[in-house]
């Protein structure tokens, strides 16, 4: 009799724990179970798993990233971007030394929401419902948060075998530091950041990010452009420009295709600062005068030092707008982007060799050195084709063809010879016809077809 209640007991007790293990599923289930409650719409399940796996110590370290990026996007479906801070958070706390987490977390930043309110002294991210709190901003607070988090990745990436990976780590953390300071907010390069605090919330979006305060590239007090030299490392940078070389020099290290990304995406932030295209994006009208028409009807004559004397660059020098007003200056051997391309042009790895070609093309176009600009053009179709819908072959032809458009024109007044302004390009004769138009009739044909 004893023995079958033992008996009968043991066998309660092995279906218990056949029990308790059917509850507990395998970290790659639970993850495959919130992958499919994700892809379902069931949110709130799917960040119930991702949550419990993403905030333990023990989650695998190569799914980690995949966890806390799946979290965040439940939560932000759910309407709960209040939580997401938090949730981060956690997740960084618990896998402080794994540098692709900490990389991945620190893109999350600048990926997410960039706003939210102040409620009784915290901060709540997100869209927030009723009157109560004040509204305020983030770039330069989750920009700095995400430097803090690459940072602390910096030691730890530096002993990954995986050089792609390396690499790309030092592109991310490139793009970081640019964050907001393409353009007319790259005058904040010159300032290094101070990532040991995180700076107050703002009370509104940057000027800069909407076009504001594009006064051109800064300069030294001579009156010289701010150039970002290469530092020996991280901590030795002055500047975030410097640190931002830096980036760039150790994700070129990693690999041919990385040398040539890095090298294309200098020289086309110094394109954006140096060429004569920055004179354009800030109001300059090449060649003509508000009312229309050229600025002089001698056109013989040659400036070589004003803003309209594009054509007479040199590839060493250049036309752009600076903090100081408009200036003609020599480049730098380590700053020429056109030197740049033009390497990339000859050696360029992967897309960049085409890219480099394209943008030389664009450049001697926009310098008005157009048997140039053709040339760059024609070799990038014999080595990677006319592109989509031809259009390589369409700069050629705008080039080398036969052109011709008016200027737009003012109304001029009665009494006096009417001018109109032909832009033309190879063209060694026109024929045209003027016709007058009956005003009066032309209205009552409008307000009859209007009718």
């Amino acid at each position: 009799m004893k023995r079958l209640i033992l008996s009968g007991f043991l066998g309660v007790l092995a279906c218990g724990a056949y029990l308790i293990g059917a509850a507990a599923p395998s970290p790659q289930d639970m993850r495959a179970g919130a992958d499919k409650a994700f892809a379902s719409g069931n949110f709130k399940d799917a960040y119930i798993s991702y949550e419990k796996l993403a905030t333990d110590p023990n989650d695998d370290p190569g799914k980690v990233s995949h966890d806390l990026t799946q979290g965040i996007l439940a939560l932000q479906r759910l309407g709960r971007s209040d939580e997401v801070d938090d949730f981060r958070e956690k997740t960084i706390g618990a896998h402080g030394k794994n540098w692709r987490l900490l990389q991945t977390a620190a893109l999350t930043f600048l990926n997410g929401e960039t706003h939210g309110f102040i409620v009784a002294g915290k901060f709540y991210r997100g869209n927030h419902r009723g009157n109560d709190g004040k509204q305020v901003f983030t770039i330069e607070r989750d920009r700095v948060r995400a430097l803090q988090l690459m940072e602390q990745g910096i030691s730890a990436v530096a002993d990954e075998p995986n050089k792609d990976e390396r690499g790309s780590f030092y592109f991310t953390l490139a793009d970081i530091l640019m964050n907001a300071r393409f353009g007319g907010g790259a005058w904040q390069l010159q300032y290094l950041t101070d990532i040991s605090k995180l700076p107050d919330y703002a009370d509104g979006y940057p000027a800069y990010m909407y076009g504001g305060n594009n006064r051109g590239a800064p300069v030294n007090p001579d009156g010289t452009p701010v150039y970002h030299k290469l530092p020996k490392g991280w901590k030795e940078a002055a500047t975030d420009g410097e640190r931002w070389r830096w980036c760039l020099m150790q994700a070129s290290e990693m690999s041919p295709e990385y040398a040539s990304r890095a090298t294309y995406t200098l020289a086309e932030f110094l394109r954006g600062q140096f060429d004569v295209q920055s004179m354009a994006q800030s109001g300059y009208s090449f060649g003509r005068h508000a009312g229309g028409g050229p600025e002089s009807d001698d056109d013989t004559k040659k400036d070589e030092t004003g803003p309209f004397a594009v054509s007479t660059l040199t590839e060493d020098e250049t036309i752009a707008r600076l903090a100081s007003g408009i200036k003609r200056f020599k480049l730098p051997f380590e700053f020429n982007f056109i030197r740049q391309f033009q390497t990339l042009a000859d050696t360029g790895k992967g897309q960049y060799q085409e890219l480099a070609l394209n943008m030389l093309g664009q450049i001697f176009e926009d310098r008005q050195q157009y048997d140039r600009s053709a040339e760059y053009w024609k070799k990038s179709i014999a080595q990677f084709g006319a592109g989509p819908n031809n259009y390589k072959q369409l700069r050629v032809d705008q080039i080398l063809g036969n052109w011709a458009t008016f200027d737009a024109l003012q109304t001029q007044p009665a009494g006096k010879e009417a001018a109109a302004w032909l832009v033309f390009r190879n063209g060694k004769h026109i024929s045209y016809e003027a016709f007058e138009i009956d005003v009066p009739k032309l209205l009552t044909d409008v307000k009859a077809y209007l009718k």
